[in-house]
């Protein structure tokens, strides 16, 4: 089934953990740092995790599966860009510098954006049995 933008923002306001904003000109609603807005312009989905909002423009999953599903994703793919970043810097390190405190530093970053990564691929996996 196709979700519509319309039907993708009430599923997002019906989220247990989601937060509802209503303004004068605007309503949305943000969801583990997606951010929903519906406004005279339409339905648009956004990225919150910079200090300028991103509009997330493949909306692929969000339209096939849900917004729920379609957040999860995007968070799947956000920390998995994370974990080779930090597995880069932590390369790095061991090559170069040799700093231990970073090392130690970037081990722990990479332990929690693991255990971020496994929480969300077991949120998927749930929606996706559904």
């Amino acid at each position: 089934m196709i979700h519509t933008k319309d039907r993708l923002f009430v599923q997002a306001r019906m989220l247990k953990h989601s937060v509802y904003i209503e303004l004068e000109d605007e309503e949305s609603v943000i969801f583990k740092g997606i951010k929903i807005i519906k406004n005279e312009d339409g339905i648009k989905i956004y990225s919150t995790d910079s200090e300028f909002y991103r509009e997330i423009k493949c909306t692929k999953n969000f339209h096939e599966m849900g917004f729920e599903y379609g957040a999860f994703k995007f968070l799947e793919q956000k920390y998995k860009k994370k974990l080779d970043q930090i597995e880069q810097g932590i390369q790095s390190e061991i090559s170069t510098r040799k700093n231990h405190k970073r090392i130690a530093f970037l081990k722990d970053l990479r332990e929690t954006q693991i255990t971020k990564y496994n929480e969300t691929r077991r949120r998927i996996e749930q929606i996706e049995g559904r």
